[in-house]
């Protein structure tokens, strides 16, 4: 049987090129998995039952979300808690990649590796640390034998070649 894949943030630039990828991935619209609500996002995957989920649904304009910080977390960090706790509860074996970004460091030095420290510089960077430290706790957990399989991939950026 076939692997299930998740694509969250379909509709998104990164998330139709993921879908161009993987003809056969779940791409559910807003309606279908809104990250802003628990009940639709333990809805969905308790239907669905993903073994592998590429998360880049995000709100990404960094320089709104300075305007909009309620909504940009709510959909950013919290939304990303929600898929790993519902995760956890119908889908403990799933592999979760989440896309990051660069604005969890300053941009002040260069060669950022996977020990480097956050140091975020705005609004949205900071949210994105967060997350990043939330990964490092599922790491730890999946040491344990506990959770899901977390990676993070950090794209500085992002262009459409087609």
């Amino acid at each position: 049987m076939n692997p299930i894949f998740l694509i969250t943030g379909g509709t998104g630039r990164l998330g139709r090129a993921l879908a161009a990828e993987f003809h056969d991935a779940l791409i559910p619209a807003h309606t279908e998995l809104e990250l802003t609500s628990t009940s639709s996002v333990r809805k969905f995957l308790s239907r669905t039952v993903p073994d592998i989920v590429i998360h880049t649904a995000a709100f990404t304009d960094v320089r709104s979300a300075e305007a909009r910080r309620e909504y940009c977390w709510k959909l950013n960090v919290d939304g990303t808690e929600r898929i790993v706790e519902g995760l956890l509860c119908y889908s403990p074996s799933c592999y979760f990649v989440h896309i990051s970004s660069p604005c969890v460091f300053r941009g002040d030095t260069v060669n950022y590796t996977e020990s480097s420290i956050p140091g975020p510089s705005n609004f949205y960077g900071l949210g994105a640390a967060h997350i990043q430290s939330s990964r490092l706790e599922l790491s730890r957990m999946r040491k344990n034998s506990i959770g899901i399989e977390p990676s993070t991939i950090k794209l500085s950026c992002f262009h459409n070649t087609t």
